[in-house]
């Protein structure tokens, strides 16, 4: 089932590396779109999306991204913004969910971010997640680093939980994009809120500039921008990344926590590391 935008402006948005707006196409649910000459579109409020991206972390190998657009934050005077398919005309106000590309992105087809949705959204919300995979490739790391260092049992418990709680957290070009996307949409329409979200078996990270990251960033051009963002993300990230060659613990003598209460403290490391330009939260399901 294809979706067509008859707002010609509105379909212009997204572009192919050939310049030519891709067709839409409506599914039923969220799920790792690997067919790059279609952007996905889905019809549901955000709470169901997310069920939807939970599902998806048990078994899928791919990351994926959406923009979840809510009917409330659709700009006065956008009325003409009208979605038809094959059953008909969708009315103008409801919530949807629009693929931003994950993997397109990675794999060069889409030319820029969906950053021209802020002419007609004052709010977007995106929505990757990492999935149950990665925690196995981030133990792996870990002990193909210290080889030589076995985990006695009574640490293996702590270490899982410290595994599972740093896939969780946004990874520094994740980082690096949210700044860039949110800057390029505050220049498309001053004011506009961008807010990014990881999503992972351990729960949702919230992550989104500050007013103060906002003034910061605003005023460099693209280049700098490119590299200030780079760097800001990888003091971040390095400031709280366990799995470094370079760092050993004994995890029988690591203190057992909570994952909800880790997660809170890892997220407020991410958020001090940032110097006040980045706010992070942990959400739990």
């Amino acid at each position: 089932m294809r979706l067509q935008a008859l707002l010609f402006a509105y379909v212009s948005a997204f572009y192919l590396s050939s310049g030519s707006p891709p067709p839409l196409k409506v599914t039923d649910a969220l799920h790792v779109n690997l067919d790059n000459s279609v952007i996905e579109v889905i019809l549901k409020n955000e709470d169901r999306g997310r069920q939807d991206i939970r599902r998806l972390l048990a078994f899928s190998s791919d990351e994926e991204e959406w923009v979840f657009l809510s009917k409330e934050s659709l700009r006065k005077g956008q009325n003409s913004l009208v979605l038809v398919n094959r059953a008909g005309t969708i009315d103008r106000n409801v919530d949807l969910w629009m693929e931003s590309g994950f993997n397109n992105f990675a794999n060069g087809v889409h030319c820029r971010p969906l950053d021209d949705l802020a002419q007609f959204y004052s709010t977007l919300v995106y929505y990757h997640f990492h999935p149950r995979l990665l925690v196995t490739e981030d133990c792996a790391k870990y002990l193909k680093n210290h080889a030589s260092q076995k985990i006695p049992p009574a640490g293996q418990d702590t270490f899982l939980s410290y595994c599972k709680s740093y896939s969780g957290l946004p990874s520094d070009e994740d980082i690096r994009s949210m700044i860039m996307r949110s800057v390029h949409a505050q220049a498309v329409v001053d004011g506009t809120r961008v807010i990014n979200n990881v999503c992972s078996e351990v729960g949702i990270v919230e992550y989104r500039l500050t007013g103060l990251g906002l003034t910061h960033f605003k005023a460099m051009n693209e280049q700098e921008l490119y590299t200030a963002a780079g760097d800001l993300s990888t003091r971040m990230t390095s400031d709280s990344c366990f799995c470094k060659p370079d760092k050993t613990l004994d995890w029988s003598q690591q203190p057992s926590i909570p994952i909800p209460r880790l997660m809170n403290q890892l997220t407020q490391q991410l958020q001090v590391a940032s110097s006040g330009l980045v706010y992070v939260r942990y959400i739990p399901y």
